[in-house]
């Protein structure tokens, strides 16, 4: 009895479980050809889903259209071959389905790509599928350009570099001021001292497209055709040369354009009365540049000085590299061999290398001959053009120097001991007020004397009245030099020197400056020598 009860129990599994295996042959059959009339994919949950009266139980197996008769159809099953046929058939169709999907892919790439550049969603970081801008043998750039130094407000800059668009540059700068002081003063608020943003990302929603370039408020820019090589914060230290600064924009900036870089204006004003401090207003501007974007290089631009030739190039190649081979009012040529004031560039790495420029040179002369030494005691080699593609021409009018640095002489004497210390390491100024304009941003900075941990030598006494008659003396002696002769011993000079100011009303120094320093040295110890004997006096 046992035994035909497990014989029983046996076959009615076995039955069951090749009835289970047929319903599911058959749905895949359906599903199959369902899918192959319809042309379209189903996911086989959704069919079965619709198909649950296939699973209510072996009552439904029954009524299967495939079964005729009784459960000795359940053991029919389809011949393989037909099978196989349908399985590759559905393959078919999945084989068509991902061409369609691949196929509609691509069609929608290429739109896609040029929405996202075209539609505005960040000009100043999307890159898009452009060439490189060129270096070398760039078209349309203007060589031997005669200048027009006279005075003209800035509005007239304006109107030449942006032309019809003018209005909305000017509603965009409004606008993005306001950008910034918002988060600016989010940060304040906050006690944030330093942002983790930058603020072209902060204003990057202002950006205008003008000329085949993209703007942004405060005299950024970058070309649209091509990816641009290089990006270029062009730093102006400034105080009180508000005649200068609209003529020298008006010339720089479609310079810059035509040389495809991407490049900005920052106009760093010193904003008290002390001593002027060019390079210590360098080395802020050096370090705020970077608060807008990553710079791969800085190019610092007296206010004064006009290029002649879009063929200097101002990008970051060669440098450092001092831009100027000769201005006008040395006859188109340099004062000395060392030389390195005016126009002068650096990447960002060797102005870090050489712990940035010296925070101590309160007044007229000497910074730019201890830059010099910097680099040179660092290894670092100096480029320059050569011949009329670095020609300058000096706005001469409202122009005032600032008094001598009465410690030049001893701090280029003593750098070497200092430097290290004296820089971008030991810098302290007070937070800066940006205001973004059409043609640059302003950054406005109280820069104080910091307190020396290093070595300073003695300054010397010299008296005001001692000064102006020794300055009088010095452009005289200019004007009686005989032009086209130069002292042999003086000549091929390569080491740094203390350039002579410019005097109001007189003449510029000629090329030939250097034929008169010893007798400038020769009155420069005569005074010294009375200077001190009134003292003697005195005492």
């Amino acid at each position: 009895m046992c035994y035909r009860l497990r014989r029983a129990i046996f076959y009615t599994l076995l039955y069951l479980c090749i009835g289970l295996s047929i319903l599911s042959t058959y749905a895949l059959w359906d599903f199959v050809e369902l899918n192959s009339q319809q042309g379209t994919l189903e996911s086989p949950s959704s069919y079965f889903r619709s198909r649950r009266s296939l699973t209510k139980g072996l009552r439904d197996v029954m009524q299967l259209p495939n079964v005729s008769g009784g459960l000795q159809d359940l053991f029919v099953i389809q011949p393989a071959q037909s099978f196989r046929e349908q399985m590759r058939e559905q393959d078919k169709i999945i084989e068509e389905f991902q061409r369609r999907e691949d196929a509609k892919k691509e069609k929608e790439a290429p739109s896609a790509r040029n929405t996202s550049y075209n539609i505005h969603l960040g000009p100043f970081t999307c890159t898009g599928e452009r060439p490189v801008c060129p270096e070398l043998d760039i078209p349309g750039l203007v060589g031997k350009r005669k200048v027009d130094l006279r005075d003209s407000p800035m509005s007239e800059s304006k109107k030449k570099i942006f032309g019809a668009a003018l209005e909305e540059v000017s509603n965009a700068v409004k606008r993005a001021n306001q950008i910034l002081s918002s988060k600016l003063d989010s940060a304040r608020a906050s006690n944030i001292t330093n942002v983790d943003w930058l603020f072209d990302s902060a204003i990057e929603s202002q950006a205008i497209g003008i000329n085949n370039y993209w703007y942004l408020p405060g005299g950024h820019w970058k070309p649209m055709n091509c990816l641009p090589r290089w990006k270029v914060a062009i730093i102006i230290p400034f105080r009180d040369r508000n005649f200068h600064l609209p003529i020298v924009l008006k010339y720089l900036v479609p310079m810059l354009q035509r040389q495809l870089l991407e490049f900005s204006f920052f106009i760093i004003e010193q904003a008290n009365q002390d001593l002027f401090n060019r390079a210590m207003l360098m080395n802020v501007g050096f370090l705020e540049a970077l608060n807008f974007t990553n710079y791969d290089c800085f190019i610092f631009h007296d206010v004064d000085h006009v290029p002649l030739d879009d063929h200097n190039y101002y990008g970051c190649s060669g440098m450092p590299r001092h831009f100027l081979s000769g201005a006008d009012r040395w006859k188109y040529k340099l004062p000395y061999d060392a030389f390195f004031g005016a126009v002068s560039g650096l990447t960002k790495g060797q102005i870090r290398q050489i712990n940035g420029f010296p925070n101590v040179y309160w007044g007229w002369g000497g910074e730019d001959d201890e830059i010099w030494n910097r680099m040179k005691d660092s290894g670092l080699v100096v480029s320059r053009p050569k011949g009329p593609v670095g020609h300058f021409d000096v706005i001469k009018h409202h122009h005032k120097s600032a008094p001598f640095s009465k410690e030049r002489h001893g701090l280029l004497s003593s750098f070497k001991g200092r430097y290290k210390n004296d820089g971008l390491n030991d810098i302290v100024y007070r937070t800066p007020n940006y205001t973004f304009n059409e043609l640059y941003t302003n950054v406005s900075v109280d820069i104080k004397r910091i307190k020396p941990h290093y070595p300073m030598p003695a300054p010397k006494s010299v008296k005001k009245s001692s000064q102006k008659e020794l300055m009088q003396k010095m452009a005289d002696l200019t004007l009686k030099a005989k032009p086209g002769k130069e002292d042999p011993a003086k000549k091929g000079r390569s080491g740094p020197a203390v350039r002579k100011p410019d005097s109001p009303g007189k003449s510029e120094e000629s090329p030939q400056g250097n034929k008169t320093q010893p007798e400038a040295k020769q009155l420069e110890t005569k005074e010294k020598e009375k200077t001190e004997g009134e003292k003697e006096d005195k005492t």
